[in-house]
């Protein structure tokens, strides 16, 4: 008894390490990966049950990296592809990971988003850190002039950032207020590194989820006195908001980078051979390669990255992977939708958990997604939800027929 308790906590204790750890990826493999080996071979070993629930999403993902396969047959080099589409089928098994430990005890939500939280505000200091020049070589925390974190690039720290930000969010919303200073102080460092990563898609993502989060909260709950607090706490915080905003403008360099970045169309979007031109060339040029023409070579073709998840499939894993992370997502999105308002111990990690990987589909028109780790942590969450929502059901069918 005294060994499996022990083993039980020392699993949960990897989950938290791990969650944390996705906020560190300077390079690929990153700690996550060979943490995550370790942690699902210690789990696998340890008896961690698969349920049937969660066994299209290995199956998705499996075909998803099975397309990635047969497009990198396409390039000459296949060689120079390999360690890309192993993280991309690593990754998809990670999900399925998420979604089987989720399963097996709810509990590990609370666990798995607190090392998202630790991780994503010790990443987001070290943005903050380099912005200001902080600390000695926080230079390293920065990509042209805007905070990075320990992320490759600013444009995938901010989005990182708003799961564990949202999370915070709906804290404040609903929780007492026992604990809303470390919430709101969370939330402060958060917020700020998400506004030094000067991400435009980070920014509308933000307000996409912050105001679901608070959609959802209000229709969940029709008790006059919390809808009321609920409007208050939206009064407060827009004050909040805007008085930070201001403060932070009068800084010189932040008023410049922000002014720029936050047009909505930059030159590079809509010029000629812009992000959305070669969107439409994209798709044209997928048309006659339905197995893809291999990673990188649509940079080669027309400058730039796809920047669209969907052409990124279409380009990188052919026919076959556009088809099966287009179903994955669908199914994510109306199985998640369908249990947003039931009343679950995990409802609440469900609403936030839909509207920010709902936020995350929708900023993928102009961003590939194919390697951000915590979007496949937010399908593994959502599908390990969709299954201890399963065995809920079931359980509820068998105590019905028992007393029919």
């Amino acid at each position: 008894m005294l060994n499996s308790v022990l083993q039980r906590r020392l699993g949960d204790l990897g989950l938290f390490v791990v969650a944390m750890s996705g906020g560190f990826v300077i390079f690929e493999p990153a700690p996550y990966e060979l943490l995550m080996v370790g942690l699902m071979g210690v789990f696998f070993l340890s008896g961690l049950k698969i349920n049937r629930t969660s066994l299209p999403l290995l199956l998705l993902m499996t075909l998803f990296s099975l397309g990635g396969v047969m497009g990198m047959f396409q390039l000459q080099n296949p060689a120079s592809s390999y360690v890309y589409i192993a993280v991309t089928f690593f990754l998809g098994v990670t999900a399925w990971f998420f979604a089987l430990v989720v399963a097996q005890d709810p509990y590990r939500l609370r666990i798995i988003m607190l090392g998202t939280i630790i991780g994503a505000i010790l990443t987001a200091l070290l943005g903050i850190a380099g912005y200001f020049n902080a600390i000695p070589g926080s230079e390293m925390f920065l990509r042209f002039g805007r905070a990075k974190g320990a992320f490759q690039d600013p444009n995938v720290l901010a989005p990182f950032l708003i799961l564990p930000t949202a999370w915070l969010w709906h804290g404040v919303l609903t929780r007492s207020a026992s604990m809303s200073v470390l919430r709101i102080a969370g939330l402060g460092i958060l917020l700020l590194g998400i506004l030094l990563a000067f991400s435009r898609g980070g920014w509308g993502l933000l307000i996409f989820s912050l105001g679901g989060v608070y959609v959802l909260a209000f229709l969940h709950n029709g008790a006059a006195a919390f809808r009321l607090r609920l409007l208050v706490i939206a009064g407060l915080a827009g004050m909040g908001l805007v008085a930070a905003l201001i403060i932070a403008l009068q800084i010189p360099a932040i008023a410049d980078l922000f002014s720029s970045r936050a047009q909505l169309v930059q030159e590079y979007d809509g010029g000629n051979l812009g992000r959305f031109e070669r969107h439409g060339l994209g798709f044209i040029l997928a048309l006659d390669h339905p197995l893809g023409i291999g990673r990188s070579e649509f940079a080669k073709l027309y400058t730039e990255d796809p920047h669209n998840i969907w052409l990124k499939c279409l380009m990188v894993y052919g026919w076959l992977g556009f088809a099966s992370f287009l179903v994955v997502t669908a199914l994510t999105i109306q199985k998640g939708f369908s249990l947003l308002f039931l009343d679950r111990p995990w409802t609440a990690y469900l609403q936030v958990c839909w509207v920010v990987f709902v936020g995350h589909i929708i900023m993928a028109w102009v961003i590939d997604i194919d390697h951000w780790r915590h979007v496949f942590m937010l399908f593994g969450l959502l599908w390990g939800m969709f299954a201890l929502e399963a065995v809920h059901h079931h359980k509820q069918r068998k105590s019905h027929a028992l007393f029919a």
